[in-house]
């Protein structure tokens, strides 16, 4: 929580993991995927509502456009989405 909380405000955990946030410092814009601390202490991404959200989370970043892909994955994604 404290470190996101350097990007964006906190006030709790599951209004914030599993989005995306569009941020924008220092005329520089990027996209803020919030991930909770996987602390041994903290059972919060083990359990609901943390451990779908953390699974959500996960997948908003495996298919953001700055993650590489495969070749496979390239051409499949393109055939799916048809620029026009």
């Amino acid at each position: 929580k404290l470190a996101i909380s350097q990007f964006i405000v906190v006030n709790k955990l599951d209004e914030v993991i599993g989005r995306t946030f569009q941020l924008r410092r220092e005329r520089r814009a990027f996209d803020l995927i919030p991930l909770p601390h996987p602390s041994g202490a903290s059972r919060w991404h083990r359990i609901p509502p943390g451990k779908p959200l953390l699974e959500k989370a996960m997948h908003l970043i495996a298919l953001h456009p700055a993650m590489p892909r495969r070749h496979s994955e390239r051409s499949e994604a393109r055939s799916t989405n048809p620029v026009a």
